[in-house]
């Protein structure tokens, strides 16, 4: 069946245009029509832009043309499903975006193939043996499964040289190539029921190799899951394809990519095509260069006839002519014209051939003699620069100009040379100077320039508003360029510059700029050979890097101060050694190859190698080694490494100890790929599980999860594969001898390796602990209960003193007895020492830090402290020290309790007790002494055995008065103190 006719269906206008025209550019010749869904379609291809339909209507319209190759234009979202669009038995699925000229081509050519085993597959019931056994093409039904041929028809048994009784004893295999197999079974995995599989290249019973176009159908045949498999061979028509690409290839690289410029023109002198050498040589595109007259980009000065007639041609074809281009961009270009007349009647052939490197090369040479004339004549050196100065100005015929050199020693640039090309007044007036420095804002405009617009620049000087000749540029109306001199090694520290002056108007010419530009290296080497001679010594001497010069053998010829300084040797020692005499034994060998290649012109670069001090000290050096075969001499730059090198040395002690650390882990620590398999573990697999690392390593991990928590582990596998993070997972794992155990896993996804990092730990007995921990809590829950009670019922103000912070944390009672609110019962130490009374604050402060500094367990102190209306307070504080592990006190928990009425109450008891003291007092002491006189009288009056006058007795009566009455007094003063503390008492 040969295709003629695609049809369209979509219900986008704009995306119906687009598939069309894309179909009609692929094929010419096919017809592509719009699909009326009332019409009657078969065998015939139908592409459909389904990137808006949902799936049911995708399922529809693939059932109303299910005898037909359907080809399914789906969006982003749609394509990442294409199995199940697949399912629904269309030709082949493709993104809406990816639909262009060349795929379809690709569906014209393979639909036809489609369509025949299409018709062929339907037809099997109805007459298997006209379609299957006479078709042309070789046709076979093979096992899925195992591959068998089951039957095959004539054009097969023809083709492949097998009868149909060995076909039945051998399988698909056998025809194919073994490096084909693998790729044949993923094939046949697809979901995908039939479609064009590609070329295949197969093997026949003689074992020839025929190239063969396969398409197959997935068919159920005597009721096995069978494929339907039709071969065309195309072996003779690749060839043939092959030939005809290699000599279309061999045409188009004679016109296509030459790199001449090939242009056709006809009798009136215009070009009618050119090759993509001629739009790149111009400048133009094809559609620009195209109907122009041939004159119209040949330069105005040049003496060449812009139109070229008939009557040219005999000329041009035998004779060749250099003529100066000018290209679109008002660049210019050296052109060699050659030309063929008449090659086809009325069509003419030129080749321009850019010749501009050559001509270049050719003032270059001259230039270059007349710089190196210059600069090797007998003179000396400032006349020097100023003759290759005048030279240079004289030959591009520039009125004036200066060079400017930096002197690295001072990091400025000098005026080294001059020259006046004009008879031109207007250059005198900058002086006769022949030597000055520049400012340095100047010097950073030169470098400025040079670094931001590369080699050369063209008035961007003379425009740049710091420009040091800026006021005669701006009056007199000059044009100005600029070559910056860089070393040809180093191209971004620019070494000097030379500034041209014109005093015409002058547009930006090109080849001029690559002239100049072409003698700048020799430039540079001819004028700064005093200035990188000193360069070099500051270099050579003052760097870090140890470098040398060797002959080709390893000798050193030349060192510099840091070999001396690092090695110890002189530098006269130095040049007595070979690069051996510096390295252990074991290394020389190495040194040999090394010194081998560079013999042949190889360069080294970091090179680790290892040498000896005079001292014996092992040092580690990373060596470049550049070979210059002209001059047979080794340039060698060494860095001193040693001290990364034992950096790095004690990093890999650090990972090798690291390991160990891991295989202590009492946690199953192990790294897994994103198909679960194990890749590393520790020692603590085989503590936990029972398994060997070995044997652990050839398990998968959900090989050693219990089945009841597989559906959740994948779940959490599934996850982490997508990047997050899971801490503590818990699911049941079976050991070597069948235990279960309860693990919690930790898992990440490590993006870098693309590997998954787990720790696993055995949690069996967690919840026996859990429990416990409930009832601890429980515990703590009512102890708490009761400490927040008693702290209600108490005066006390617990506090906890935070050393490190500096904070004191206040319960609540602070404030219901201080009257002060605290953000979080929080404040500084400082808050408290305010607080305490002045008279008692610097004994309390100084108590308080003897106590800390002294690490004494306990501190108590009573003092006043006022509250927040400003009343005093009398308290007793205490503090218990708590300590770390290496006893450094780190807090201070104590009580500060209210004993202002304690206080108060024991003052009045102190009085009392004084007034009950003295009153014991009276009764000792002043009652004893006229009670005592009274009984003395009174035995004096009894003593019967004294007779005593009348007189006398009336003396001792009027003493025993008066001792009665001293005694009432006492008496009274007595009664009246035991009044007033009876009442005190009362009062209290």
């Amino acid at each position: 069946m040969s295709l003629t006719s695609v049809y369209i269906l979509s219900s986008i206008p704009a995306s119906l245009d687009s598939i069309m025209h894309m179909c009609v550019y692929a094929e010419p010749n096919m017809h592509v029509r719009i699909c009326n869904k009332e019409e009657q379609l078969k065998d015939v291809l139908i592409l459909y832009d389904a990137h808006d339909a949902t799936f049911q209507d995708v399922e529809n319209t693939v059932k109303a043309y299910q005898s037909n190759a359907i080809v399914l234009l789906l969006n982003e979202e749609q394509f990442l499903k294409y199995d199940k669009f697949y399912d629904l038995g269309v030709f082949d699925c493709i993104p809406v975006k990816s639909f262009n000229e060349d795929y379809a081509k690709k569906i014209f050519y393979h639909s036809e193939q489609y369509l025949n085993l299409l018709n062929a597959n339907l037809s099997l019931k109805k007459d298997y043996k006209n379609i299957f056994d006479r078709n042309p093409f070789p046709m076979a039904i093979f096992d899925k499964e195992t591959l068998s041929f089951i039957n095959v028809n004539e054009a097969a048994i023809h083709k492949y040289g097998y009868s149909k009784e060995e076909f039945k004893h051998i399988t698909l295999k056998d025809i194919h190539l073994e490096e084909e197999h693998q790729k044949l079974r993923r094939i046949l995995s697809i979901p995908k029921t039939f479609g064009h599989i590609g070329i295949w290249e197969h093997i026949t019973k003689r074992g020839s190799r025929i190239k063969v176009d396969v398409s197959i159908h997935k068919v159920t045949y005597k009721g096995k899951g069978c494929v339907l498999a039709l071969a065309t061979d195309v072996t003779k028509k690749l060839e043939s394809l092959q030939k005809e690409r290699e000599n279309n290839q061999k045409f188009e690289a004679i016109f296509k990519y030459t790199t001449d410029a090939i242009v056709l023109i006809n009798n009136d002198n215009e070009y009618i095509d050119c090759n993509p050498a001629a739009e790149q040589l111009f400048g133009y595109t094809k559609e620009e260069l195209l109907n122009k007259k041939t004159g119209s980009f040949i330069s105005a000065d040049q003496k060449f006839p812009k139109t070229i007639s008939k009557n040219h041609f005999d000329k041009l074809a035998t004779q060749k002519h250099t003529v100066e281009y000018t290209r679109k961009n008002g660049s210019r270009f050296y052109g060699k014209f050659n030309s063929v007349e008449n090659i086809l009647p009325g069509l003419h052939l030129s080749v321009i051939t850019d010749v501009t490197n050559i001509v270049l090369e050719q003032r270059k040479n001259e230039l270059s003699n007349l710089i190196y004339q210059a600069a090797h004549a007998k003179e000396k050196h400032h006349k020097k620069i100023n003759k290759l100065t005048r030279k240079i100005c004289k030959y591009i015929n520039w009125h004036y100009a200066e060079l400017w050199l930096n002197e690295r020693h001072t990091n400025k640039f000098v005026l080294e040379a001059k020259c006046i090309n004009t008879q031109s007044k207007i250059f005198d007036k900058l002086g006769n100077a022949t030597n000055f420095e520049l400012v340095e804002e100047q010097v950073n405009i030169l470098k400025e320039v040079a670094y931001n617009k590369g080699t050369i620049w063209w008035n961007d000087i003379k425009n740049h508003p710091k420009f040091f000749r800026s006021n005669l540029v701006e009056k007199e109306g000059v044009t100005t360029f600029a070559v910056p001199l860089f070393d040809s090694e180093n191209k971004t520290e620019i070494t000097g510059a030379i500034v041209f002056y014109n005093e015409f108007e002058i547009k930006k010419n090109e080849l001029l700029v690559k002239t100049i530009e072409s003698i700048t290296p020799l430039l540079f080497s001819e004028l700064s050979k005093t200035i990188l001679e000193k360069q070099y010594v500051t270099l050579f001497d003052k760097t870090n890097d140890l470098i040398s010069f060797s002959g080709m053998h390893g000798y050193f010829t030349e060192v510099n101060r840091s070999w001396e300084k690092i090695t110890g040797y002189t530098k006269d020692e130095l040049k007595q050694l070979h690069w051996k005499d510096l390295a252990a034994k074991e290394d020389h060998a190495l040194i040999d190859e090394i010194i081998i290649k560079l013999q042949k012109g190889k360069n080294i670069k970091k090179f680790i190698l290892p040498i000896f001090t005079k001292n014996k000290e092992k040092i580690w050096l990373s060596w470049n080694i550049n070979s210059n075969l002209k001059t047979k001499t080794l340039y060698a730059i060494s860095r001193d490494i040693t001290k990364a090198k034992v950096e790095k040395t004690y990093a890999l002690k650090l990972l090798d100890e690291l390991s160990h650390i891991l295989d202590s882990s009492l946690d199953i620590i192990c790294t897994i790929d994103k198909t679960g398999k194990f890749l590393r573990t520790n020692n603590a697999t085989e503590r936990i599980l029972g398994f060997t690392k070995e044997e652990f390593l050839s398990k998968n991990y959900f090989d050693i999860v219990h089945d009841k928590d597989l559906p959740a582990t994948k779940t959490i596998f599934n996850k982490v594969l997508k990047g997050d993070k899971i801490r503590y997972f818990e699911n049941t794992c079976i050991t070597k001898n069948g235990k279960a155990l309860n693990l919690q896993w930790s898992k990440k996804l490590d993006e870098k390796s693309d590997q998954l990092y787990f720790v696993g730990r055995d949690v069996t007995d967690l919840n026996e602990t859990k429990n416990h921990l409930l009832k601890i809590n429980e515990a703590l829950k009512i102890s708490n209960e009761r400490f927040d009670s008693s702290l209600k019922a108490t005066n006390e103000a617990i506090w906890d003193y935070d050393l490190k912070a500096g904070t004191v944390y206040w319960s609540d009672s602070f404030e219901r007895v201080y009257g002060y609110k605290l953000r979080n019962n929080t404040e500084a130490i400082e808050g408290w020492i305010e607080r305490i009374y002045e008279g008692d604050k610097e004994r309390v402060s100084a108590s308080f830090d003897e106590a800390i500094n002294e690490k004494k367990h306990v501190w108590i102190e009573e003092y006043y402290f006022k509250n927040a209306n400003g009343k005093l307070h009398y308290v007793l504080d205490r503090g218990y020290l708590i300590f770390d592990a290496f006893n450094n006190p780190v807090r201070i928990v104590g009580a500060m309790m209210d004993i202002t009425e304690l206080k108060n109450k024991t003052k009045t008891l102190e009085i009392q007790n004084n007034r009950l003291k003295h009153i014991a007092w009276l009764q000792s002491h002043k009652l004893r002494a006229p009670l005592a006189n009274i009984l003395g009288l009174i035995d004096l009056l009894t003593d019967v055995g004294i007779p005593y006058s009348d007189e006398e007795k009336l003396d001792i009566l009027h003493k025993l008065q008066a001792s009665s009455e001293q005694l009432d007094a006492v008496i009274t003063t007595i009664v009246k103190k035991a009044i007033y503390v009876e009442l005190e008492d009362k009062r209290m």
